[in-house]
């Protein structure tokens, strides 16, 4: 069992290395960025953080908790569109690179 989560950790780590080298890293979180633009994702995060900080005060409120805080809550609220979409510009890119 450690083994297949060591292979799938090198995998990954491979799969980032050609993303990045390749360029297409950037590309994908430029579509992903402009498509949580563009659905409101975005501005509906930075209300949440917003009701969060002030619920807590701003004193007690270190950047670390609020991250871990609303991470599960912002990718819960991803559409599933956009994941899709994401997920098959890196299939297509697995595809090209086999």
């Amino acid at each position: 069992m450690a083994d297949s989560r060591e292979s799938e950790a090198d995998f990954k780590d491979r799969l980032h290395a050609k993303l990045q080298n390749s360029g297409e890293l950037e590309k994908l979180k430029q579509t992903l960025r402009d498509r949580l633009q563009e659905c409101g994702w975005t501005d509906s995060m930075r209300k949440i953080c917003k009701e969060k900080v002030r619920a807590s005060s701003i004193e007690n409120v270190s950047i670390d908790d609020l991250v871990n805080e609303v991470t599960p809550i912002g990718r819960d609220q991803v559409p599933a569109e956009i994941k899709n979409e994401i997920l098959l510009k890196l299939r297509a890119f697995l595809d090209e690179e086999a």
